[in-house]
């Protein structure tokens, strides 16, 4: 919450003295831990990990698993459209093939004539 511009309820468990101030208020019982590490990911992920109910999977590791989704999203589209390219490029080829044929057959019926 931004305190700046947000006020903080009097039945609030907690002050704020300054800022930035960063609190976890934890998820079973509500007990309120004030955060006074380095204001850097990895700390911020370590404090998390050490006071929070539900554990955290990191960043980077979240990251990365959402990135080789979306990678295997991709190809399985990929592979969807190569599906119909084929598929299509089959009928075009079949279509060919008949048109060939019907001309083929004119070709015939003029000869004979």
């Amino acid at each position: 919450m931004d305190a700046t511009a947000n006020d903080i309820p009097p039945s609030a468990k907690f002050t704020v003295e300054g800022f930035p101030t960063i609190k976890l208020i934890k998820a079973e019982t509500n007990e309120v831990v004030e955060y006074e590490g380095d204001r850097t990911e990895e700390s911020f992920v370590e404090f998390i990990e050490k006071h929070s109910y539900h554990k955290l999977k990191p960043l980077k590791k979240a990251a990365k698993e959402a990135e080789a989704e979306e990678e295997e999203e991709s190809a399985e589209s990929t592979k969807e459209e190569t599906k119909e390219t084929k598929k299509t490029t089959e009928s075009k080829k079949k279509d060919e093939k008949k048109e060939e044929e019907a001309e083929e057959e004119d070709d015939v019926e003029r000869d004979e004539l």
